[in-house]
């Protein structure tokens, strides 16, 4: 049991190699499911969705930086939060964040290093957070972004670290880890919190997730209303969420194409069909067909969220085994994505295979990039077209090189992160290498 703690991911292989794809186990204070089979992955998230909900130990120590945010909540509560939150994410207002995830991206291409390598998943996350910051919460962010980037991160591995040592640590205990995850809290609110007091004293309807927000807030409705600390919880949860999940498969992604350059040759062909000198409109993203085909294919082998937690509300039967009421259960993408039984060939890097003539097809509940059912990922949408606009705008502007040695090993935290970054050399197109 100790490879829960030390390798998470090995764990759940290992498992699965000895007991199959749906199995049981004690890891030391909880007792723990797997569930692997695609039709039974569907039920619990999706069919039979309203009898299995978030655990109590991820709404105790995620909720340590989140509080009570649409990614731990259940139930009545849940689907109000959700019911404020969905219109910031329609077609109509997507239209309207292009621009500025255009700006932002412009930027961010002409103060790229070139000629030499750097820490290009480092840039990512500072970028994600400006792209977060100024289209749902209506904001420029800190002039250090730096620091945020690094409060998040914080935030990221300590949750993890108490997720995985199997004993629940009050937060009160002035342990290494408490102290230093505390840190990064009070680091996050003090970007956040400034933001909702100020965006308080001028309330009105700007178009973004926080308006909708503080709008609740002030409303008079009591179905509607928020207090202030569920603003605070859902903004930091959009932070912790909206940031992560995009900058890591942007890393993942630019590490694939390093290895594969004839992909990327394809990528920079059709980046070059949009029309360049003003911001993309929908419909040129949607004309990014190979290139959306990379980020599925890459949200297969690395997706961001690479395990899904879920408990049942009462004594339930999957695959011949019965679950407890209350039994940590896992659901995990990682490895429902790599299983040769979903997908041919499946250690293989082929954006072929989401081609639309492609012939392969993957049992339901196999391909989970952004979960299934009614807590599928609000900013799904989103997450895909702020990643496309940066892929195809990188791609543009730039021919890759990875430094000679450079690997990328996943690190399970509560989003799969590369866990020695990711270097890179950027050279403008056309450019020839330094001898």
């Amino acid at each position: 049991m100790l490879l829960l703690y030390r390798d998470f991911l090995g764990f759940l292989e290992d498992m699965t190699r000895r007991y199959g794809s749906v199995w049981q186990a004690r890891a030391v204070t909880e007792h723990v499911g797997m569930i692997n089979e695609p039709e039974l992955v569907h039920e619990v998230l999706a069919g039979r969705a309203s009898e299995f909900v978030r655990t109590r130990s991820q709404k105790r120590l995620i909720g340590r930086a989140v509080g009570n945010g649409l990614i731990l909540s259940d139930g009545d509560f849940w689907r109000r939060q959700r019911r404020l939150a969905q219109p910031a994410f329609h077609q109509q207002r997507l239209r309207t964040y292009l621009p500025v995830i255009h700006g932002i991206v412009e930027r961010f291409v002409s103060t790229c290093p070139t000629g030499r390598n750097f820490a290009l998943d480092e840039k990512l996350k500072e970028l994600t957070l400006e792209i977060v910051a100024a289209t749902l919460l209506g904001t420029r962010p800190p002039d250090d972004l730096g620091k945020l980037a690094e409060a998040v991160n914080g935030i990221q591995v300590g949750v993890t670290r108490l997720l995985r040592t199997g004993i629940p640590l009050p937060a009160w205990l002035p342990t290494p880890n408490n102290r230093r995850l505390q840190r990064s809290v009070q680091a996050l609110n003090a970007v956040i919190l400034p933001i909702i007091a100020e965006r308080r004293r001028d309330l009105g309807d700007r178009g973004d997730l926080l308006s909708m927000f503080l709008l609740a807030a002030d409303s008079e409705d009591e179905q509607r209303s928020m207090t202030d600390d569920q603003v605070r919880d859902e903004v930091a949860t959009m932070f912790l969420a909206g940031h992560d999940t995009t900058s890591h498969l942007l890393a993942w992604t630019f590490h694939l194409l390093g290895q594969h350059p004839h992909v990327y040759r394809r990528v920079q062909e059709e980046a070059d069909q949009i029309p360049s000198g003003k911001p993309p409109a929908m419909e040129d993203l949607r004309r990014l067909t190979y290139t959306e085909m990379v980020l599925k294919e890459v949200m297969r082998l690395y997706p961001p969220v690479y395990i899904l937690l879920r408990e049942p509300i009462h004594e339930v039967e999957l695959g011949g085994f019965s679950f407890s009421r209350g039994q940590m259960l896992f659901v995990c993408p990682w490895m429902l994505h790599r299983d040769p039984r979903n997908f041919k060939n499946p250690a293989e890097f082929d954006p072929e295979r989401f081609a639309p003539s492609a012939t392969e097809t993957f049992p339901r509940g196999a391909y989970l990039p952004f979960g299934a059912g009614p807590h599928q990922c609000i900013g799904r949408e989103f997450g895909v077209l702020e990643a496309l606009l940066i892929l195809a705008r990188i791609a543009r502007e730039f021919d890759l090189e990875l430094p000679p040695g450079q690997s990328m090993e996943p690190e399970a935290l509560i989003t799969l992160a590369p866990r020695h970054g990711l270097k890179m050399l950027f050279r403008p197109r056309g450019a020839r290498p330094s001898p």
